[in-house]
């Protein structure tokens, strides 16, 4: 993350984050109260929300994960093992 790398206190990660946002994630972000839009944490949590990235989420893509016709085993596992990593 930029942020840690230029050593930015954590109270400013949510401001540097919504200058990469963009089409939806920037109308999560205009949702938000003022309050809550600048935490770092509320925001990751909303956008991540917004986009599934929940344990539900994640469980529905992986019952929806196949090995597509014509491709190799070697390259479904592949997508499996950084499924997991991710």
């Amino acid at each position: 993350m930029t942020a840690v790398a230029y050593k930015l206190p954590e109270q400013y990660w949510g401001i540097e984050l919504t200058k990469c946002l963009q089409g939806n994630a920037l109308d999560v972000y205009q949702r938000m109260s003022d309050k809550d839009c600048c935490d770092y944490e509320k925001l990751k949590e909303a956008l991540m929300k917004e986009y599934k990235l929940t344990e539900g989420g994640f469980r529905t893509r992986f019952c929806r994960w196949w090995c597509k016709p014509n491709k190799p085993l070697k390259e479904f596992s592949y997508r499996l093992e950084q499924y997991f990593d991710g």
